[in-house]
């Protein structure tokens, strides 16, 4: 196990709590009132198929894919305090003030997907923690495919605003990624 793997792990934990969260937040009736609040239910959802789809199978295609998705949630989280703030009809200049910080929506929110984003983006370029390409015991392997084929499908659900399947479907992605990062990390300490 390298920190490079435990950090994709990381990112694919914090990016599947934040996608439950806006599942729950962003409801179908904030969806009817604007269409662009799907968007950090469909971004979370993509880190995380991308985040064990890497652990899965550390190529090319799916670090490419890794990296799409961790630059496209920074831009959300950006894009999405912007939105918070001007919904709430408050200038970006507020920022500086505690006082706009809370609220309903809450302005500051959407920057938790830039966190996740830019750990993403540090893992993909960051060589000296190590290869994310190492021998995987079998299990984790499929644990691994089998939790990003949950995140896909968490993604195609919450195209079709079935949230509350959605929600559950993270929710298995993170719990079968987890199974495959315990055998992952009890091999390596096994060895």
């Amino acid at each position: 196990m390298t920190l490079r793997r435990f950090l994709v792990a990381f990112t694919a934990v914090f990016a599947g709590a934040l996608a439950i969260e806006t599942l729950n937040y962003h409801q179908l009736s904030t969806i009817a009132k604007d269409r662009w609040a799907i968007v950090p239910d469909l971004s979370g959802a993509l880190l995380v198929f991308a985040a064990l789809l890497v652990l899965a199978w550390p190529k090319r295609a799916a670090i490419g894919l890794f990296v799409f998705s961790a630059s496209l949630s920074v831009l959300v989280g950006l894009a999405g305090t912007a939105f918070h703030y001007a919904s709430r009809g408050l200038p970006l200049a507020s920022a500086v003030s505690v006082t706009s910080w809370l609220g309903n929506p809450p302005p500051l929110a959407p920057l938790e997907f830039a966190v996740v984003g830019l750990l993403g983006l540090l893992v993909a370029v960051w060589v000296g923690g190590g290869t994310l390409d190492v021998s995987l015991p079998p299990v984790s392997a499929v644990c691994y495919a089998i939790g990003a084929l949950s995140g896909f499908a968490a993604l195609i659900l919450a195209v079709a605003t079935a949230l509350l399947p959605a929600v559950g479907a993270i929710t298995a992605a993170l719990l079968i990624g987890a199974l495959g990062f315990v055998v992952e990390v009890s091999r390596v300490r096994a060895v």
